[in-house]
């Protein structure tokens, strides 16, 4: 039987500014799709646009930037995109190269939309740079995967504002916390290591202790009409076994019960699918990924549902997902 893997990417920080633009939804599509081709990084976070010191302070734009934290000056990786109609060459591989080394980065990913120059499929990996194609993809081969003409996607779910209420328990020695702003609200579990407390961010924590439990997760959607401009919705989440919560400059709880308000909607169960594409390697013309795109309107805003098939051998492949305006 084939093996379907799904995931979705809440980790996106696109700006609203040109959003309607042709060429940001290209950038979009392929900062969502290296997302889940990067290796090395877990649940990486996905800034596009995004400006990063160089080496002496001074910003420098990037296309996409990866993170393995909330913050893209904390740069893991980079991509540049190119969506014109004549070929890529020698000159654009120069100024990525020159924006590596002005960055401090030893690797870099090249994206166009047309193609690479022989010149540039030669000396591009010399500098340890990927280069990547962005084309459109046929209808017939998407339906080879995904037969349907439209993408549905609901809940969507962003969370406002939340309450903690608990018993203060002091501060713990001997934490580790891993590399996590420390400016960010979590929630701390306990590992089996003595006095470790494994980070959890309150996103995940909505997502399993409310969409994952039947009883909130019904709960919550009766609050929400069926169709709509966002709505804001709040629900509770009691706890008997306790959990920690940790904010920074502050002393832990011991959770009693954690408020959220959220803001949802129940959009386009049905958005018609507007853009097929196939990522290929540009150097041996491999196949690397497929994406679909899905365009809906809320509020006048047009907003995008991509999925992403990656990572598959014969009928087994992996199916990841974006939202974002």
């Amino acid at each position: 039987m084939p093996k379907i893997t799904t995931e979705g990417k809440p980790r996106l920080f696109f700006p609203p500014s040109h959003a309607n633009e042709s060429w940001r939804l290209t950038e979009k599509v392929v900062a969502l799709i290296e997302s889940y081709l990067l290796q090395g990084l877990d649940d990486p976070y996905v800034f596009s646009s995004a400006k990063i010191p160089n080496i002496v302070g001074d910003p420098v734009k990037v296309d996409v930037a990866f993170s393995s934290i909330p913050d893209p000056k904390e740069l893991v990786e980079f991509v540049e995109v190119r969506d014109r109609k004549r070929t890529a060459g020698k000159p654009w591989v120069d100024e990525v190269i020159g924006r590596m080394r002005e960055l401090g980065m030893d690797a870099a990913t090249m994206v166009s939309t047309k193609k690479f120059s022989p010149y540039a499929i030669r000396l591009a990996p010399t500098q340890n740079i990927a280069l990547r194609l962005l084309h459109p993809e046929t209808e017939e081969n998407i339906r080879k995967w995904y037969r349907a003409d439209f993408i549905g996607a609901w809940p969507l779910v962003q969370i406002v504002k939340w309450h903690v209420e608990g018993t203060k328990v002091g501060t713990i020695q001997e934490s580790e916390f891993g590399r996590v702003k420390t400016s960010e609200n979590n929630i701390l579990a306990p590992t089996r290591e003595p006095q470790t407390y494994r980070v959890v961010p309150l996103s995940l924590v909505f997502d399993v202790d409310v969409m994952q439990h039947q009883e909130r997760r019904d709960e919550f959607l009766a609050k929400v009409p069926e169709y709509g401009a966002f709505q804001k919705v709040s629900v509770s989440v009691p706890y008997e076994k306790p959990r920690l919560y940790w904010q920074s400059g502050a002393d832990f709880l011991s959770i009693e019960r954690i408020d959220f308000l959220v803001v949802t909607t129940r959009p386009f169960p049905n958005a018609p699918i507007t853009h097929r594409y196939k990522y290929l390697d540009a150097v041996t013309n491999q196949r690397i990924a497929e994406a679909i795109v899905a365009e809906a309107t809320i509020e006048h805003q047009r907003y995008y549902i991509c999925l992403v098939r990656h990572a598959w051998n014969g009928e087994t492949f992996q199916l990841g997902g974006g939202f974002f305006q």
